[in-house]
Parts: structure tokens; C-alpha cells; sequence
């Protein structure tokens, strides 16, 4: 039965080449194109590192505040403050652990004495971050929650961003300057794959 299939296809490529060529190559690009949008999608939902306990989470991104004296439009909605976070996320007792920390990465300067400054991402977190997500640390630890109630510049850096300030991904401990401001390296994690 499967070789009067190939047959058949053989005799239709044979009499219509061209027909034949357009409709494997529609027929391929089909597919390509749903296995990338597929990818894409598995990319975002699955848990990969750092983000290894993705099917265990639940996300707040934004909030909503209504008024009834505001009229018709009674509410606005944006992103939450961190007070709202203390308020709200950090009194819940079920969690395993809670975590915030800004959506959109924020490009900041990096510089040391006597190297020429340069322009990076940083993203702001909070203790709760470490325990969340799965980086790999090759220099240090993470900064613990004292470090950050009590406000202590410190911060962990990514290797590329540690050789660059240092040279070395063995930064723990070391000083740098963010936007001019001294912050002590806690610990270095090992850089992420790209991702699409």
C-alpha cells in the first residue's frame, strides 16, 4: 500500500515538475514556520534555568486600583510599587517563597578606577529572587535578606559582566561603581544561553 503512494508521487513530480516543486516547498515552509511559532512558545512557558520551577509559579505583573469618585473611568491599572509588594506578597504565609523584582531590565553604568567605564542591564531584585530562580553561582553567594533590608549596596553580577569590570570571574567581595554609587560584588553567576 505505502509503495502505490510513492508511486503515485513519483508519476504526479514526473508530469507536473513544477506543481509538484511549488508544493513541497509551500508544504515545507508550513511547517517550518509552525515549528518556530512553537518554539517560541515553548520558550516562554517551559522551565528552563534560571527559571527551572516555572509550572510552580504565579505571577502578579500588574495591578488594578479603583475609585468610585472617579467618575466613569473609576480605576487605573500600571505596575505595582515595591510598598504595595511589603503590603500585599510579602505577608502570605502559603508560598514557598516570594519574589520581586523589576519587569524591564534598566541600563545602568559600570566602571572601576582606572578602566574605562561602560553601559550594562541591571535588573533590581530582592533577597526572595535567589531562592526562585536557578542561577548557577562560580563566585560568591547571593546577598542575603539582611544585606537587602538593610539597603547594603551589594550585587551579583553575570562572568561576562565580572571579566569585564575585573577581568576575572572571581569577583566576589570586590568593589565597582554603579551609576557612581560603590556596590560590594556578593557573588558572580555563570551567563545565561541566549534565547530566541
Amino acid at each position: 500500500m505505502k509503495i502505490n503512494y510513492f508511486r503515485q508521487s513519483w508519476s504526479s513530480i514526473k508530469q507536473e515538475p513544477v506543481v509538484s516543486a511549488v508544493s513541497l516547498a509551500g508544504t515545507a515552509l508550513a511547517i517550518f514556520l509552525i515549528m518556530v511559532v512553537v518554539m517560541i512558545e515553548e520558550v516562554k512557558t517551559a522551565p528552563f534555568a534560571p527559571e527551572s520551577n516555572r509550572d510552580r509559579w504565579l505571577v502578579q505583573k500588574y495591578a488594578s486600583i479603583t475609585n468610585d469618585s472617579w467618575g466613569v473611568d473609576n480605576s487605573s491599572n500600571g505596575g505595582m510599587g515595591f510598598n504595595l509588594v511589603k503590603q500585599v506578597f510579602y505577608r502570605m504565609e502559603i508560598p514557598e517563597a516570594v519574589t520581586a523584582y523589576t519587569v524591564t531590565p534598566s541600563t545602568v553604568l559600570f566602571s572601576v578606577p582606572g578602566q574605562a567605564s561602560f553601559c550594562a542591564e541591571e535588573l533590581s531584585t530582592d533577597a526572595g529572587f535567589w531562592k526562585v530562580m536557578n542561577f548557577t553561582f562560580i563566585s560568591g553567594k547571593p546577598y542575603t535578606q539582611e544585606d537587602f533590608e538593610a539597603g547594603l549596596p551589594v550585587a551579583v553580577l553575570s562572568e561576562s559582566t565580572a571579566r569585564r569590570l575585573f577581568k576575572t570571574s572571581d569577583a566576589a567581595g570586590r568593589e565597582f561603581q554603579l551609576n557612581y554609587v560603590t556596590f560590594r560584588v556578593a557573588g558572580v553567576v555563570k551567563d545565561l544561553a541566549a534565547r530566541i
